[in-house]
């Protein structure tokens, strides 16, 4: 099973699952600024 999706994402939102930690990344020839999130299975 993959750890992790890469996927260029300006935004996140789901449900049942927890943040771990998030951050803005470099933008790259567009005016939205991609962001990189780490998400949990919710409790």
């Amino acid at each position: 099973m993959l750890n992790r999706v890469p996927l260029r994402l300006d935004r996140c939102l789901v449900r049942g699952l927890n943040r771990l930690e998030a951050h803005a990344l470099p933008r790259f020839g567009s005016d939205h600024r991609p962001i990189s999130v780490s998400l949990r299975l919710g409790a």
